[in-house]
């Protein structure tokens, strides 16, 4: 519900960390160039040697902005300048963009945009406007306890904070104050979202693996993900303000093993359209319920229970909204994944790695394709008017016409003209109730 927000792609170590050694041996890129710290020459040479204590890592973060009609993207040169990418001519600044200590409280940062029609866009600033992902933490089904003090987290988020115009316009988006302290404990705090996962032969710099052995990489156990979230409650403007409130909501997503905190955490309950005097305009009230998935594997009383937006009153007229099929939804962690990460009804898969490896470029992955079936459960399926007309989707596979893969005898990739599907789904036909139908046709390659 936001404005917009920068998100990033962390490459290797984040581009603002300071290191101790105790998570990350080398420094940030950004955080190197702007201390005068020696690059790691062999990360030039070899992008995975990143353990050279006390230098910088070369691989700069990747930045992505979409908001109010803008988006592009951008990374930080080793000059320490934003290039960017996008369709208009933007200029990035960096000076409040905050170096970030391992093993201290996230610090303040801010990312400025402007525009070239000269508009200012400031992204982030408080933690109340900073996304985290926090340091996973492997459960241990057997009793064992999540840790309630954990290191902070990395920023992957700067939501918009404010918009101003060169005639001296602004527009201020003010977020909840959580009150979020990475050394009060937070593993039980309402701003954080839990989920977690099986990380087969799947690492990080900023995270663990249970995993059997490194030979196999198969995890035994599953490793838990905490994003500490953002909350909007206004948006102020010269012509009025419109106000988000929200309750906490009834069932938990993910509820985990012993020790998990099933802290419950907020829903969007209703919206406000306010004068500048505060005299109500219009009120957006969303009614939405919850569906139980599948038993996860922590025991049989552990659900999980994904929401739903059953409709909504925009003053008194009332929309609404249907579902494909909710039966048998997946589990949080399932590995019945395609591999695109869509659900393909393979919740028995013990591996999200190959099933075997064929000769070195024929790789057995026919647990992991994709199914319609199931990737299209829960899919909005109509909406319905106050008036009583009604607008319904269609959806089909993701498909291409060519395949792009490594050749271990060769230093590059080859290209393989073949057909096939790939996981997601796209808009086949919308047809609306007055008989107007539009139907997309997509062309691979």
């Amino acid at each position: 519900f936001a404005g917009g927000a920068i998100t990033r792609i962390v490459n290797g170590v984040p581009d603002e960390f300071k290191c101790d050694g105790a998570i990350f041996n080398m420094y940030g890129h950004w955080y190197g160039l702007e201390n005068d710290v020696d690059f790691n020459n062999d990360s030039i040479l070899h992008l995975d040697q990143m353990d050279q204590i006390g230098f910088c890592e070369t691989t700069p973060d990747l930045f992505s902005f979409n908001f109010l009609g803008h988006c592009g993207r951008f990374m930080i040169d080793h000059e320490g300048n934003a290039q960017v990418t996008g369709e208009g001519n933007y200029k990035v600044n960096l000076d409040g963009f905050s170096i970030q200590q391992v093993g201290g409280c996230t610090e303040e940062s801010t990312i400025v945009l402007t525009d070239g029609y000269g508009t200012r866009y400031t992204f982030g600033g408080t933690r109340d406007a900073l996304e985290l992902s926090l340091l996973p933490i492997i459960n241990n089904t057997t009793g064992g306890n999540m840790p309630t003090t954990i290191k902070n987290g990395v920023i992957t988020s700067f939501y918009l904070t404010k918009v101003e115009t060169l005639s001296g316009e602004v527009v201020c988006f003010n977020y909840l104050s959580d009150g979020f302290n990475a050394f009060s404990g937070y593993s039980d705090h309402p701003s954080v979202q839990k989920n977690c996962y099986y990380a087969d032969a799947c690492g990080s710099f900023y995270g663990e693996t249970n995993t059997e052995n490194a030979t196999i990489g198969i995890a035994l156990e599953t490793t838990d993900a905490l994003t500490k979230t953002v909350y909007l409650e206004s948006i102020v403007a010269p012509s009025g303000t419109i106000r988000f409130n929200y309750k906490e909501r009834e069932q938990a997503f993910m509820q985990g093993p012993g020790g998990w905190n099933d802290s419950i955490p907020l829903r969007l309950n209703d919206i406000e359209v306010l004068t500048p005097s505060d005299e109500h305009v219009k009120g957006i009230r969303l009614f939405q319920s919850f569906v139980e998935a599948k038993e996860n594997s922590f025991g049989k009383n552990q659900k999980s229970q994904r929401m739903f937006l059953d409709s909504l009153y925009i003053g008194r007229e009332k929309y609404t909204l249907d579902y494909s099929d909710r039966a048998q939804l997946p589990r949080p962690e399932t590995r019945g994944i395609d591999l695109r990460g869509f659900y393909n009804g393979n919740d028995n898969n013990g591996s999200l790695l190959p099933l075997n490896y064929n000769g070195l470029d024929n790789v057995n992955f026919s647990h992991r394709q994709p199914s319609y079936t199931h990737a299209s459960k829960a899919m909005l399926k109509k909406i319905t008017y106050p008036t009583g007309g009604s607008t319904e989707f269609t959806y089909e596979n993701h498909t291409y016409g060519l395949a792009i893969r490594k050749h271990y005898g060769s230093w590059h990739p080859l290209n393989y003209f073949q057909n096939g599907t790939v996981g997601g789904l796209r808009i086949q036909k919308i047809e609306h109730s007055n008989g107007e139908v539009k139907e997309y046709e997509y062309k691979t390659v």
